[in-house]
């Protein structure tokens, strides 16, 4: 005979199960690789759980996932989580549009990105989720080439921070609005919001965080010629901790962008640095090793990510979508 979730739960361990599940919630932020390992230790036994339960797993896991930018894995776990998230009512819903749309930004769909963050702002009350979700939304419209619609969205996400302060997500804003900048050669500016983005994660042991904008801020420097500077930063962080792999090849990309530009001689640069370009999966990380390569002369392979004719209707994600009007259905 079969045990039911609820009696299962009850007999195995139920307190283990939730410090555990406690401790994932909190590492998929900044520990993601040990969040997804405590995932990956009790996923046999999800299906014996309730289902609100395994809705948490689920989501410690994606978000885990989504931080590593590791977005196959993270597809697969919004694929599996999708059962337990209607067999729950879909609670939250905002917040799992917004889910969706970090892993639609990633992965390249910024339009189905753009849709999803409206999807969550369209249904929320939350001053402090309206920021996140506007921050969210700001980048979504950059990718899709909607600067007018982006700085509008910086500009409400502005006005949210007086009115709900938080230096985490002022973080955010600065560091998103620096890509902005970014992506319009204003070099210098973006390279004070990322210190600004920094400075504020510092001060929170965000180091999943820390580490993207120490990354930008050396792009940044690099593409403003700021070689003073990017020897100066502090990048201690970068080799104290674990970077993701999409992390660790854009490290090596900066670096040998720094050894091309300070050196008066010719560098021979690693050969695999444009094969290893192409394992990347994070949308951004691609268009910022792009940038990187076009400073420094190294032509680069179409990257499947640009490719105009990849297709959408194969996300299966679209269960999570089905009421918001914003969504084209594949």
């Amino acid at each position: 005979m079969q045990v039911v979730p609820l009696l299962f739960f009850l007999l195995f361990s139920n307190s283990e199960i939730m410090a555990d599940l406690k401790r994932a919630e909190i590492l998929a932020a900044d520990k993601p690789a040990e969040a997804l390992l405590l995932y990956q230790q009790y996923q046999p036994q999800l299906q014996q759980m309730p289902p609100k339960i395994q809705l948490l797993w689920y989501t410690s896991a994606a978000r885990a996932a989504l931080n590593q930018s590791n977005l196959r894995h993270a597809h697969q776990i919004l694929q599996e989580m999708l059962p337990s998230y209607q067999a729950t009512g879909k609670p939250k819903t905002d917040f799992y549009y917004n889910l969706a749309g970090i892993w639609f930004r990633k992965s390249g769909y910024s339009q189905q990105a753009l849709w999803a963050y409206q999807c969550a702002l369209n249904v929320t009350t939350n001053n402090k989720d309206k920021l996140k979700y506007t921050s969210n939304a700001a980048v979504a419209a950059r990718y899709v080439g909607d600067k007018k619609l982006a700085n509008q969205y910086f500009a409400q996400a502005k006005e949210l921070l007086k009115i709900e302060p938080d230096l985490m997500m002022q973080a955010s804003v600065a560091n998103n609005e620096g890509m902005l900048l970014l992506s319009e050669k204003r070099y210098e500016e973006a390279s004070s919001l990322f210190t600004k983005a920094l400075f504020l994660r510092e001060g929170h042991h965000r180091i999943n965080s820390q580490i993207l904008s120490t990354l930008n801020l050396m792009a940044s420097l690099l593409l403003n010629h700021d070689l003073a500077e990017f020897v100066r930063l502090d990048k201690s962080k970068l080799s104290r901790y674990q970077l993701s792999p999409a992390q660790d090849i854009y490290l090596t990309w900066l670096n040998s962008a720094y050894q091309v530009l300070s050196s008066a001689q010719p560098v021979q640069l690693s050969p695999t640095l444009a094969a290893d370009y192409l394992t990347v999966e994070n949308d951004s990380i691609v268009y910022l090793i792009e940038q990187i390569a076009e400073l420094i002369n190294v032509p680069l392979p179409p990257h499947p990510i640009n490719q105009k004719d990849k297709q959408l209707q194969e996300h299966q994600l679209s269960g999570y979508f089905n009421e918001c009007q914003f969504f084209e259905q594949p």
